[in-house]
């Protein structure tokens, strides 16, 4: 008997330290099991932080952390429950010090993405404690909901806003998700799947060492294809297949710094199709490019190589770069065919080390006319005679190939479409024309003449991308040498964001435009040392907003365009575009991308403006204008609208004016004749029914001015012979006046007072004599001193007090006075003004000046302290301010250059 119960007692231990090994040997193997195990596959990206208490705490310091996302974004939203497992008890320090958390990004449906946070749990934790810990983290109820999937069971909490948080405890790892089948994928991958460290591709960017703040993110260029494109609006597969067979897989360690994140890492692929592996054999490059590319520059994507002709041949058999081979070699052989020409030769045989797509900050999401194909050469002469002899012999001339030249550059163009993508690769496929210049030791190639003037523009006046704060701070932590350099400038990337986003992306930025905003720059750059291809990225915070007025584009006319250009906002679009007619009498339509939609010849000059109106009152708009002959309403297509052209009476002597006096769209149009008559139509062409006035006024030159005060209309006409008549509506006359002498270039402006008796207009005799017409007929005279009868006058609230001040132009010396005489600030120019001053007040607020030198083709902007606005002055002479352009509102300039150009400029 006792040897049974010794037996016994012997049996019960072996079992007991059985048990405990066996219990043992479960939590010791739970504990070793490495989470990455359990990223699926397809994440686009992981993130590996050792410490993250530490790592997050310095992440919080200023506001990097609150830049970094977007708050009513899923994922910015969800990046709360970091903060909120910091502020909880004691009892996940051992996760948040010690262990390594992974947090792996996913797309989970079109223009979503989500997160997994993965991390291995002590010895200690339970299924209890996990949920104890997620409702105190959301602080939110202790009910959860459960289900199982293959055998895991997966916990569920119900947040505000109809979110939930699922989690489960699996191998000792924690998973999370706010998207449940998230946790569901990752169940799977820890049964079936094949790690991503498998890959060769991932070991070999994986074995990067360098040093960084314990944070590490590994990219992977498949997945980010389909992320990517997920928040496209589906027009842009090449540009997606050209970025998942980029490389395979980038390491990247985080270095936390006060103005952003620096990372720096490796990139790799065994894949010999990918882009990378064009570089294997190339040695990278002085990246010196910046010396001669904009200051606005908003996209900057480089290529430096050694070998341009192994390089080359590399890209043509891939075809996110190039066409088939065998579809572009059918295409480059009809071309030498048809032309008798070695196209491949007179196009490539000049190409040095370096190539490069440069986009210019663009005034709308089409960026065509602000693309640029950059390619450096080490004789420049060469291959502008090269490129000088295939434009003769393509473009059937003659004469001795010789281009044309801006400011001692060449400027050439050969007239066959789609050249850039065919040679030089589909980076550039949306430079469709081949119009080139040079700029330094480069060739630059773009789609219009007039963006190749603006680019040698920016070069001789050195307003340069290497001058540039913004790119002088990226460049600290960035190689000098470069296999591959991509700069973005993210606030004046705003439009090419929006050219790729989809509809529901677009929406985002537009209602969080301060997140690009508070970051200046993003740049990724690959260096090849010895085929380990070293990898560094920025993401720069913006320490000040861009003050300097640069250009979104250039128009070329046919010639040049002595009027101010008319801008208006499709109603049904919401896109704006330019009107103007040039020097030929051909009117164009342009585009808010800078391109020109239509043209059509007049017969005539335009006399004053051009107004927009809705002639039957349905929405749809129409410009409406005049010539001596004729009265014209267009629709905007450039087409006859209604009845007109309407013959006039007489020749115009002024350009007409449209007013909706009652607010109905009922307009009335109102302009003088060579007859004497002052005339009054309804939209319809007709005559207007009850117009009175028919005293005989010789030679009105401006337009009549509609004034409304102490609810009383009120309809200005006056000559330059001394006559000026105050008129109602109806063409009834209030006040006559004569022997009036108002100066050529004075405008009258009313000056409102503190009762109708002190409201009174003013302008400016051929002396520069102040004429006050008091609207009770009264008439007073101040002088402010002599001026020439070439000034010009004009009056605005410059020092913001609320009222009116004056605004003597007299050639290039400029005086703005208080009605009291009082000297607000003067102006001398180095050159003569054009006789023309220019109010704008934008924002409600902002009140400037603008003047314009046609000799010199320089247009000035002031402040309201009389200093010149930063950036200018700006190309054009004539111009107008416009407060709400393209989708963001932005505040631009539009003027008319004597160089036959047009020119957008950003304000902002």
């Amino acid at each position: 008997m006792k040897r049974v119960v010794i037996s016994s007692f012997i049996t019960l231990i072996i079992l007991g330290l059985i048990a405990a090994g066996y219990f043992y040997y479960q939590r010791s193997s739970i504990t070793v099991t490495d989470p990455v195990k359990a990223i699926p596959a397809n994440a686009v990206f992981y993130m590996e932080a050792k410490g993250a208490k530490e790592i997050l705490k310095k992440l919080s310091t200023g506001d990097l952390f609150s830049s970094l996302t977007i708050p009513d974004s899923a994922a910015g939203a969800n990046l709360s429950l970091v903060d909120s497992a910091l502020s909880s008890d004691n009892d996940i320090k051992e996760i948040w010090e010690e262990k390594t958390i992974f947090l792996s990004a996913h797309l989970t449906k079109a223009n979503n993405f989500d997160y997994l946070w993965l991390a291995n749990v002590p010895s200690s934790w339970t299924d209890d404690k996990a949920e104890h810990f997620i409702s105190k983290a959301f602080h939110a109820g202790s009910v959860f909901s459960r289900r199982v999937y293959e055998n895991i069971p997966v916990h569920e909490l119900a947040l505000s806003g109809g979110k939930n948080f699922s989690f489960t405890v699996t191998k000792g790892i924690f998973i999370g998700s706010f998207t449940s089948f998230l946790i569901d994928d990752a169940i799977r991958q820890i049964k079936n799947g094949t790690p991503v460290t498998k890959s060769k591709a991932f070991s070999k960017a994986a074995d990067y060492s360098g040093s960084g703040d314990n944070l590490s993110v590994y990219i992977n260029y498949i997945s980010l294809r389909e992320f990517l494109s997920a928040y496209s609006y589906g027009g842009n597969g090449d540009v997606f297949n050209a970025i998942s067979s980029f490389a395979r897989w980038t390491k990247l360690n985080a270095e936390i710094q006060n103005n952003g994140l620096l990372f720096r890492g490796r990139t790799a692929s065994t894949d010999t199709t990918d882009f990378i592996s064009s570089l294997a054999a190339q040695e990278p490059q002085r990246l010196d490019m910046a010396e001669i590319l904009p200051a606005r520059t908003a996209l900057f994507v480089y290529t430096g190589f050694s070998d341009q002709a192994n390089f080359f041949r590399h890209l043509h058999s891939h075809s996110a770069y190039f066409d088939p081979a065998d579809k572009r070699m059918k295409m480059i052989s009809s071309i030498e065919k048809k032309f008798n020409v070695q196209a491949d030769q007179s196009l490539t045989s000049w190409i040095g080390n370096e190539m490069a797509l440069v986009i210019t900050e663009p005034g709308s999401s089409s960026f065509e006319n602000n693309s640029y194909c950059v390619i450096g050469s080490p004789d420049v002469e060469k291959a502008t005679a090269s490129l000088a002899e295939l434009q003769r012999i393509i473009n059937k001339n003659n004469d001795p190939a010789k281009p044309d030249e801006y400011r001692k550059h060449p400027l050439g163009f050969i007239n066959l479409a789609g050249l850039v993508p065919l040679f030089y690769s589909n980076l550039f496929s949306n430079i469709s024309r081949f119009y080139y210049t040079t700029a330094g030791h480069y060739i630059v190639i773009a789609n219009q003449s007039s963006s190749l003037k603006s680019f040698v523009d920016d070069f001789e006046d050195n307003k340069t991308l290497s001058e540039d704060a913004s790119f002088k701070n990226a460049m600290r932590n960035a190689e000098r040498t470069s296999s591959y350099f991509v700069y973005l400038n993210l606030e004046r990337s705003k439009n090419i964001f929006r050219h790729y986003a989809s509809d529901e992306l677009g929406e985002l930025l537009n209602r969080n435009q301060t997140f690009l905003n508070r970051f200046s720059v993003f740049t990724y750059q690959i260096s090849n040392h010895r085929e380990n291809f070293e990898t560094t990225v920025q993401l720069l915070q913006s320490k000040e907003k861009i003050s300097n007025a640069s250009l979104l584009w250039s128009a070329q006319l046919d010639t040049t365009a002595d009027m101010i250009p008319f801008t208006f906002k499709n109603a049904e679009t919401k896109n704006n575009s330019v009107v103007i007619q040039d020097d030929k009498f051909n009117l164009y339509m342009i585009d808010e991308a800078g391109n020109i939609t239509w043209k059509k010849t007049l017969p005539e000059k335009i006399l004053g403006s051009i107004h927009l109106v809705d002639a039957y009152r349905n929405g749809q708009q129409q410009i409406l204008f005049n010539t001596a002959g004729q009265l014209y309403l267009f629709d905007l297509t450039g087409n006859d609208y209604g009845n007109y052209p309407i013959h006039l009476p007489a020749q115009a002597t002024n350009g007409c004016v449209v007013l909706d006096i009652d607010q109905s769209k009922n307009y009335k149009i109102f302009l003088a004749c060579s007859n004497k008559g002052i005339y009054a139509y309804d939209i319809s062409g007709k005559p207007m029914s009850g117009w009175m006035f028919s005293q005989p006024v010789p030679e009105v030159m401006d337009p009549l001015q509609y004034f409304r005060v102490k609810e009383k209309d009120y309809l200005l006409v006056y000559n330059h012979k001394g006559n000026v008549y105050l008129l109602d509506k109806k063409g009834n006359t209030r006040n006559a006046f004569k022997q009036m002498y108002v100066g050529a270039y004075s405008a009258f402006s009313m000056m409102p007072g503190d009762s109708t008796t002190d409201d009174h207009l003013v302008a400016t005799d051929t002396t520069g004599k102040v004429i006050d017409i008091f609207l009770n007929g009264t008439v007073k005279l101040k002088s402010f001193g002599l001026k020439s009868p070439e000034h010009a006058f004009k009056t605005a609230d410059i020092d913001g007090d609320g009222k009116n001040d004056l605004i003597f132009l007299d050639h290039h010396q400029l005086n703005v006075l208080g009605e009291d005489s009082s000297v607000i600030y003067y102006h001398i120019f180095m050159e003569n003004i054009f006789p023309e001053v220019n109010c704008f007040t934008l924002n409600s607020s902002l009140q400037q000046t603008g003047f314009g030198s046609k000799e010199e083709n320089k247009f000035y902007l002031l402040n309201r302290d009389g200093k010149i606005s930063n950036g200018f002055p700006v190309k054009g002479y004539r111009g107008i301010a416009v407060d709400e352009w393209g989708t963001e509102g932005k505040r631009t300039l539009v003027t008319t250059g004597s160089d036959g150009n047009v020119y957008l400029y950003n304000l902002e």
